[in-house]
């Protein structure tokens, strides 16, 4: 709320992580150290923030402020909605998609299929629990990517008005679309959570409703989710509120299949019921 206050207290605490590389001998790489405030769309900071590090001769340097930066190969924005990471995304598919272009006349669609899931799935699946949330007007733009490979596997039309739908494609294929494949990782992810084999970390991440309130309605029956109220879109737009709808959904008979047995029928489920 305060860009002052925040530029105080971050600069203290830098001093504090400065002191700690010394006694542990270690360095700071300036040339590769920035720093990036997370804040809502609409809210605008007219006051230049000045985050400084002292270097080995007590000299200030003053950090670049950025836009986004990667961490474990995802490009997390200063707003949060991804659209740094999904144009990434997009532009990987893009380049992957032209080698289809010359496969496609040696291999069949169950072939291509497989190396689908080699050099274009992996990069929209990675991490996308984390930005598959994001508005709709973003996600559309890989949906767009994937349609394309679709239609150049099977040699169909690819612009202007005789561009029919991709979706038969997909599902010729037995491929998810892009919203699918989130709320696949996002259902897999609660799966795991239920059953308890994710880190500790997450221990406190959900919370049964049975477990919230005492008395018992069909939707706590159903091993169900408690959903906290959020005041803002960036706290809907999380997984911890996103998740717990789609696992709503899901069919209560899936819920305590074993791992394997889930994830193969849930992905028969979201084919099953995926539309445009």
């Amino acid at each position: 709320r305060d860009p002052n206050q925040l530029e105080k207290t971050v600069n203290a605490e830098l001093i504090k992580v400065k002191n700690w590389c010394n006694v542990n001998k270690l360095s700071i790489n300036f040339a590769k150290t920035s720093f990036m405030i997370v804040k809502s769309a609409r809210k605008r900071l007219n006051i230049p923030v000045d985050i400084r590090l002292p270097d080995k001769n007590g000299l200030f340097l003053h950090l670049k402020q950025n836009q986004h930066i990667k961490y474990l190969g995802v490009l997390i924005d200063e707003k949060m909605n991804w659209q740094y990471h999904i144009a990434s995304v997009c532009a990987r598919i893009a380049q992957n998609t032209g080698i289809f272009y010359k496969l496609r006349h040696f291999l069949t669609p169950r072939q291509l299929r497989q190396i689908y899931h080699t050099l274009i799935y992996p990069h929209v699946s990675y991490a996308i629990v984390a930005w598959g949330s994001a508005y709709k007007t973003h996600i559309n733009k890989l949906q767009v990517k994937q349609n394309h490979f679709a239609r150049v596997v099977f040699f169909e039309v690819l612009y202007g008005e005789n561009t029919a739908s991709a979706l038969p494609l997909l599902n010729l294929l037995d491929l998810l679309t892009v919203k699918n494949i989130y709320q696949f990782k996002a259902l897999k992810f609660i799966h795991d959570w239920h059953k308890q084999i994710l880190p500790s970390i997450f221990n406190d991440f959900f919370h049964y409703a049975k477990n919230v309130h005492s008395y018992n309605t069909r939707y706590a029956s159903q091993n169900n989710l408690y959903k906290s109220r959020f005041r803002t879109n960036m706290g809907r737009q999380t997984i911890s509120a996103m998740a717990i709808d789609i696992w709503q959904n899901l069919p209560s008979i899936f819920k305590d299949l074993n791992i394997f047995a889930f994830n193969k029928n849930v992905k028969t489920y979201l084919l099953l019921n995926q539309f445009e």
